[in-house]
């Protein structure tokens, strides 16, 4: 009694499962907090990405077991992380970096001064990842080397994945390969977001098509529902408000256009 029970990244092990074994699994972990003693209760934290839902309504019905077993919708509390401010983003940086408030400024103007990096600077994910770069940037410019936005972006690209190790049921060479592709058929189309149906839809079709892409899953190869889940979940698109598929940051769909024409 009277304990939180935390149990961080839920989509990391539901990307891997079938969708009622998702729900079982969840299932298992509001156990937790069942068998208590007299006293106060415990309560449940379960962080998960939003995205990994295909719908809003896929999401609530998720978290409610399909209204049979599972908690009422009044029994619990959705929280969403919101973009960071200015404010915010210096916060982090200097909680982090353990460096001055000078160079902190200093670093935001530089990201102000690279196209749209700031956008990426909202999600704690990404400004980590941009943090990150901070000492590479320092090296390049010490020793008279130009940073140009496209190392920036190649870099976070693949620390991105690189992150997300242990997710993929697609190759994360194959996920970049898709995203250039997906940002092209996007840029066509003057869109900038797709219903699930829509991309999942394409997804398939695209790996369908090609089989030199396919005979590295072999007879063990993902179900189509697993790779679905993987691209919501560690691609580089994001469910939006209106529960379409874009990508996460405008930047990002325009570096893979970027890689698509080269």
């Amino acid at each position: 009694g009277g304990c939180l029970v935390i149990f961080d990244g839920l989509d990391e092990v539901l990307v891997h499962l079938s969708l009622a074994d998702q729900q079982a699994f969840t299932r298992q972990l509001w156990r937790a907090t069942e068998a208590q003693p007299a006293g106060p209760a415990s309560k449940l934290l379960l962080s998960c990405r939003t995205h990994f839902f295909r719908t809003i309504r896929d999401e609530t019905t998720h978290f409610t077991g399909q209204d049979r077993d599972g908690p009422r919708a009044s029994e619990y509390l959705a929280l969403l992380m919101l973009p960071f401010d200015e404010d915010q983003i210096r916060t982090y940086l200097q909680a982090n970096l353990g460096v001055t408030p000078e160079r902190v400024t200093e670093f935001i103007d530089m990201l102000a001064g690279i196209h749209n990096l700031m956008e990426l600077a909202q999600r704690p994910l990404t400004l980590r990842l941009l943090a990150d770069q901070l000492e590479f940037i320092e090296a390049a410019k010490l020793h008279g080397r130009t940073v140009r936005a496209i190392a920036l972006y190649d870099d976070l690209v693949q620390r991105w994945l690189s992150r997300d190790t242990g997710k993929h049921s697609l190759l994360p060479e194959h996920k970049v390969l898709l995203m250039e592709h997906l940002a092209a058929q996007l840029w066509r189309e003057r869109q900038s977001s797709w219903t699930p149906s829509h991309v999942e839809q394409w997804m398939l079709e695209f790996l369908a098509g090609r089989p030199t892409l396919m005979i590295h899953y072999g007879s063990q190869a993902p179900s189509p529902e697993q790779w679905k889940s993987d691209l919501r979940t560690a691609t580089f698109i994001a469910r939006r408000n209106d529960d379409t598929f874009g990508f996460a940051h405008r930047s990002l769909g325009e570096y893979f256009v970027a890689r698509y024409l080269c």
